[in-house]
């Protein structure tokens, strides 16, 4: 037999026959991977240095931690938290609710876990987020039938928007946690209404829910506004191919369907947070003030820093727009803006032309006030909207979807790339428009940097007469930072539109092309990004709660009593809930959604703006020298002063902590250290009798009494309804609190004759309930704030625990839920798996 001739293997054989590269085999687990990479990169200070982010809100949170861990350790879940305006919901008002997101529990204690064998930062919880953000875009855009690497582009891109840095950068962790989830949502949702199936029904249903569970009201409404448009926009559709809308109302219906099983979920949360809502100045029907609500409204000028985000500087001290105040601008990038331009000129499909109503839209929406052609109409008639501020918030939207429309820009060129051999005409138009489109693109940007470098004195000019005008050094800087991210943004732009004319018009690979595209808006937002973030050593978070000479001296006084730590703003003055880590009991704090009418009282007697100003005025002192000197003591508005008087006193605030001095003999300075500490002489205890009580049902006559100078509550109460009974004079009257816990107040009173005990705690009937010897007995508003109890004589033991119903049939009703749903969805996976 003849040997058998080898047959020849061909160039194209031999690279078939390979095996497959790791990205090429497992394209998404290599996304992941390249994510997380990048992550540890921009982040690499925080991973392996040891440094933290400690924004003030950061701060602001974790100044929780000590009351909610020791809560959680006595066996209390915590849902009110005495520390900050003499009591106030924790729970229901979303400062604090632990345990409850319980996909991000697990993660965070594993990650507590690990860190005992490997030393994982904490912030890697965060980090581990950022990726799974990430992800969701990276096959989202996957779905939509783009390229791998345009999917890549979009993945790293939403990571980095500078917004979105901004958030966990500045402590807004709540917001990023929810926004993370809306392209799983909007993909569960798009799915769903296509299949109309158990699967896709279930997992919209646990998308929605987990996300509200992340606690972020305003992200979740925003997220509902976008699947209504969505809904909108696909009717529109229907009807104009085949003339009705069925499809679209079966999946309407689902969408409410899975929509409701989502709040049924996420009941333990919003029951409670519904019952506050008639409570907080952001509840009733009215919800928060016009003036309010709109004041982060985004100016149209600012459009400008899509171009230059350093245009009205860069936050602090060097902003100048419109805005009260601002960290960062609202830059989307111009990588991302550009090849969104792109995805436009290319193919005007069905998700383009969405992604691209909700863009403008939510631009629209996030002018607010300065132009409120769709802002108005949606605050007056569209339902919870008004309960809502910082219309420019919205631009969450606006990111990701210019994010989604440059991923799929990128992946149009790269299809366009692939028919370019069939040499249509149609084909050469779009080559065309692609080339205009930079043209003009790269002309108005040209414009708009010789207009920064030629134009110094009038950009001078409009920073000295803006809303916020600039000293003469912050405008220096604000200029240059404008004219740098002109030159920058140009450069950027430059090697961009090269890229994709050169692309379309040579032998260039795809792989290349998203490559650098991708490097090029790495560089774009990590430019921006390295501004935003601040890490510092993880020493100085313990160092920030280290115990003062003020806070040792009064965990040393007896309780309970309240402290006023007077602020200026001045630098190195502790934040209002600095005091809450000691457990110290303020009437004062920080909170964006405080009990309504303790903020009314607070805003009629001008407190805590005037307390120290009140006794302060401008004058020229023995040398000539202009500055700030105490007023004579007739000088004081007398009925500020009252007023502040009686709302120290009944709220039993004994200490005022200041680094000043007080003229006022109401006050004895009794400690002396890093600051002073006064007492105040006429604060009342936490709970008393009164000689007598009458009734005013309007709040304008009660704070008439409070401000009349002759008003005093150890002696009269204010109630706004009938007594249960006459009162007689208290002088043989006491009690004492023999326990004080955050749910549970108990007290001994001895009565000698029918009296009213009014106890210095805030009237807050949705959950705190009083007991008399075991029997329920009503809780009556006093002066406005507080609350008060009728005793008739005898001895007593009282009891106010804090038992809201609300929390209760809210867990009962989420725990149903969330199994129903699950069981969905596990039976929706088994029957998929036996078809």
């Amino acid at each position: 037999m003849g040997k058998k001739k080898k047959k020849k293997i061909t160039q194209a054989q031999l690279k078939s026959e390979r095996k497959p590269n790791f990205f090429s085999a497992h394209p998404h687990w290599s996304a992941a991977i390249i994510l997380f990479v990048l992550l540890l990169i921009f982040y690499y200070p925080i991973v392996f240095e040891n440094k933290t982010l400690l924004p003030p809100d950061t701060l602001t949170a974790k100044s929780y931690n000590t009351f909610v861990k020791d809560a959680l350790k006595s066996g209390t879940y915590p849902l009110w938290n005495p520390y900050i305006f003499s009591g106030m919901p924790s729970f229901a008002s979303l400062s604090s609710a632990p345990l409850v997101n319980i996909v991000d529990s697990i993660v965070q204690y594993s990650i507590q876990a690990v860190r005992y064998v490997i030393p994982l930062t904490p912030f890697m919880r965060i980090i581990l987020n950022y990726v799974f953000f990430g992800m969701l875009v990276y096959l989202l855009l996957n779905s939509l039938k783009v390229n791998r690497y345009a999917s890549l582009f979009g993945a790293i891109a939403v990571m980095f928007v500078p917004q979105y840095v901004a958030f966990t950068a500045f402590g807004h962790n709540t917001k990023f946690l929810s926004l993370v989830l809306i392209p799983l949502i909007f993909w569960s949702v798009d799915r769903m209404i296509k299949k109309q199936n158990l699967f896709y029904f279930s997992l919209t249903a646990l998308a929605l829910g987990f996300q509200l569970i992340r606690a972020h009201v305003q992200v979740c409404y925003y997220t509902y506004l976008l699947l209504g448009i969505y809904i909108i926009y696909l009717a529109v559709i229907e009807l104009r191919e085949s003339k009705k809308i069925t499809e679209t109302l079966k999946g309407f219906g689902l969408l409410v369907a899975a929509g409701i099983a989502a709040v049924a979920m996420s009941a333990v949360m919003y029951v409670s947070i519904y019952e506050y809502s008639h409570y907080s100045i952001r509840g009733g029907s009215a919800g928060l003030s016009y003036d309010y609500a709109s004041s982060w409204s985004f100016s149209p000028a600012e459009m400008i820093t899509f171009f230059v985000p350093s245009f009205f500087g860069f936050g602090g001290a060097t902003y100048w727009g419109k805005m009260p105040f601002t960290d960062y601008p609202l830059y989307m990038g111009i990588i991302v803006l550009f090849l969104a331009g792109i995805a436009l000129v290319l193919k005007r499909d069905r998700y383009t032309i969405f992604f691209s109503v909700i863009a403008l839209f939510s631009l629209i929406v996030s002018f607010g006030k300065h132009l409120p052609i769709l802002y108005d109409p949606m605050f007056k008639f569209l339902p919870f909207f008004n309960k809502f501020r910082v219309p420019s918030m919205i631009h969450i939207l606006l990111d990701l979807s210019m994010v989604i429309l440059a991923g799929l820009g990128v992946g149009y060129l790269m299809e366009l790339k692939e028919k370019a051999k069939e040499k249509s005409n149609d084909l050469e138009k779009k080559l065309k428009n692609v080339k205009n489109y930079f043209y003009i693109f790269g002309g108005v940007a040209m414009v708009i940097m010789l207009f920064v470098a030629l134009s110094r004195n009038t950009i001078f000019n409009w920073m000295s007469h803006a809303a916020r005008p600039l000293s003469a050094d912050a405008m220096k800087v604000a200029y240059k930072m404008a004219l740098t991210d002109s030159v920058v943004m140009l450069i950027l732009l430059g090697a961009a539109g090269f890229l994709v004319i050169y692309y379309l018009s040579s032998q260039m690979k795809e792989n290349l092309l998203g490559l650098s595209l991708i490097l090029l808006v790495i560089v774009d937002f990590w430019v921006i990004d390295f501004k935003i973030i601040h890490p510092k050593p993880a020493m100085q978070e313990s160092a920030y709660f280290q115990k003062t000479d003020v806070v040792s001296f009064l965990e040393k006084q007896p309780g309970p009593f309240r402290i006023y730590p007077v602020k200026l703003n001045q630098p190195g003055e502790k934040p209002d809930n600095w005091w809450m880590y000691f457990k110290l009991q303020n009437i004062y704090g920080y909170h964006a959604a405080k009990i309504k009418i303790y903020q009314e009282t607070m805003d009629e007697i001008q407190f805590p703006q005037m307390f120290l100003f009140k006794y302060l005025k401008q004058g020229v002192d023995e040398k000539g020298k202009r500055g700030w000197m105490f007023r004579a003591p007739n000088e004081i508005d007398a009925k500020l002063a009252a007023g502040q008087a009686t709302f120290l006193d009944m709220l039993n605030c004994r200490y005022v902590i200041s680094s000043y001095p007080l003229p006022d003999t109401s006050f004895q300075m009794v400690f002396r250290g890093s600051q002073f500490v006064f007492k105040n002489k006429k604060a009342l205890p936490r709970a008393f009798f009164v000689d007598s009580v009458i009734v005013t049902p309007d709040k304008a006559g009660i704070f008439a009494q409070f401000e009349s100078g002759k008003f005093d509550p150890k002696k009269l109460a204010i109630l706004e309804e009938p007594p249960a009974f006459a009162v007689r004079g208290s002088q043989g009257n006491s009690v004492a609190v023999t326990n004080y816990d955050i749910h549970d107040i108990k007290l001994k009173a001895s009565v000698k004759t029918p009296g009213l005990m009014v106890l210095s705690e805030v009237f807050y009937p949705a959950g705190w309930h009083a007991y008399v010897d075991g029997q329920k007995t009503k809780i009556y508003k006093t002066n406005y704030i507080l609350r008060s109890i009728f005793l008739q004589p005898g001895e007593h033991k009282i009891e106010f625990k804090f038992e809201p119903a609300s929390f209760k049939i809210g867990l009962l009703i989420s725990l149903f839920s969330l199994l129903a749903v699950v069981a969905a969805f596990v039976i929706s996976i088994r029957k998929q798996k036996s078809q």
